[in-house]
């Protein structure tokens, strides 16, 4: 009966071990879920973070840019402004010498 009594509160304990490692491992789960969490959500944060900076630099550049191109296009049309000034004198004086004036 001894031995019958020894194996009955071994398989007892065994259980009872079982239970507890099984507790472990579901705290374990639910604490990995929960830093997994943080973790994405850190990571998430940090990623928007970089886009809106992304996004700033790209429109400080593109506001540098169309300066830029407004720039070169009064420059380009002042030359051509002086350019049809001087053609328009150029032919206003072939026009005049051709009539005689």
């Amino acid at each position: 009966m001894d031995v019958l009594k020894e194996i009955a509160q071994a398989e007892g304990r065994a259980r009872d071990i079982e239970r507890e490692f099984k507790q472990k491992a579901e705290d374990l789960a639910k604490a990995t879920k929960g830093r997994l969490a943080r973790t994405r959500e850190q990571s998430e944060k940090a990623l928007e973070n970089e886009l809106a900076v992304l996004r700033a630099d790209l429109d400080r550049a593109l506001e540098q840019e169309k300066k830029k191109v407004l720039e070169a296009s009064r420059e380009a049309q002042g030359t051509l402004e002086r350019q049809v000034r001087e053609n328009t004198s150029r032919v206003i004086q072939l026009v005049l010498k051709e009539i005689g004036l």
